[in-house]
Formats: structure tokens, sequence, C-alpha cells
């Protein structure tokens, strides 16, 4: 794949499809590539924000950016009711688009907060580890975690496009990268088995 050149796949799901766009330097694209022009909340954490969050924000006229603290720890219900705050307060209403700007833990709470703010808003996610491209971000489950155990509050929200900017990958340390090929191999196996 050539450097800014993108490759779109359809996912179809039972209550339509969506485009997962993978490519390189995508990330001032999300708006025009997943149809985003109203308003924003562009979630993301504090590993993620202050590398790309900004520069995110820039192409949308109306964009509120929230911060949650990174990894799975904040993965709860707190967290959810946090950002709703911020949200409110922004102003946000049944227009907003939901953004994910992260990994997996970013991408579950976000669905989850669009698929319930205000009964349900716009859902559009770029996932910033390989291991969320290949699994969280896409599918539509999402959820926070409660003592109880994990992701046992949730809702399926499918997205309304998934932007996948393999430039944001070069930020992953090692081992981080390694378990995102890791999901990917076991994904490969396992499709290669169900087509025997």
């Amino acid at each position: 794949m050539e450097k800014n050149n993108y490759t779109q796949l359809p996912v179809t799901h039972p209550t339509g499809s969506y485009n997962v766009t993978i490519g390189y330097d995508l990330l001032d694209q999300i708006g025009p590539l997943s149809h985003t022009v109203d308003r924003v909340a562009l979630i993301t954490d504090t590993n993620v924000g202050p590398l790309y969050a900004r520069r995110a924000a820039k192409q949308w006229e109306n964009c509120t950016i929230i911060t949650l603290p990174a990894g799975e720890a904040y993965k709860t219900l707190e967290s959810v009711r946090c950002a709703y705050e911020q949200m409110f307060a922004a102003g946000c209403d049944r227009q907003t688009t939901v953004v994910a700007l992260g990994g997996g833990v970013i991408n579950d709470v976000s669905g989850f907060i669009a698929a319930t703010f205000m009964r349900g808003v716009r859902f559009v996610t770029c996932p910033t580890t390989l291991l969320s491209i290949v699994d969280a971000s896409v599918g539509g489950k999402t959820g926070v975690d409660v003592p109880e155990g994990k992701n046992l509050i949730g809702a399926f929200k499918q997205p309304e496009a998934v932007i996948a900017d393999l430039s944001l990958l070069k930020s992953l340390e090692k081992e981080e990268f390694a378990c995102g090929m890791a999901e990917a191999i076991k994904h490969g196996i396992l499709s290669n088995q169900r087509d025997r």
C-alpha cells in the first residue's frame, strides 16, 4: 500500500453496513471519510490525546475533546459519567457524533457513550493500536467493567465508519504491536479453519 492511499473494506451487520478505511495519513481525513460535519465529541485518553487529539479536532468547526485517563482500570461507569458531563457542558445534542481516538478501552467506552447518550448518537472510531484495528473497532460490542466482571455493562453500537490510520501505529511500543500481531494471526487461523 502506498502512502496517502487507502483501502475501504465493507462490513455488513444485521441493521446496515459501514466501511473500514485503512491507509496512511488519514487522521486529517476522519471527517470527510466518515461524512461527519456536525458537532463532534472526540473521546481519547491521556496517552493518545497529547499526540493526536488537537490535530484531529481541527477538521471540525465544533469539536469538544474529552480526555479520559488511560488504561483498563478506567473502563468504568465513572469515566462514562465524566464524559457525559463534559458533553452536556459543551452543548452536545442528538446531532453530535462521538469519535473514538484511541485503543480498545477508548473504543469500548466511547461506543457505550454513543449508544446511550440521548438514547444514541452517531459513532465513528479511529483506532490507534493494532489490537483495536483487528478486534475492538469492528463488531459493535461496547461496554465497561464493573467490580463483578469485565464488560458486564454494555450495548451493541455499530460505528458509522472505522478509520484505521496505520501512521499512528508508529507511536506503539513493541509489546503492544506484538499483541496486535498475535490477535491478527489468531483471526487468520480461525478464518482459515472456517473456510475448510
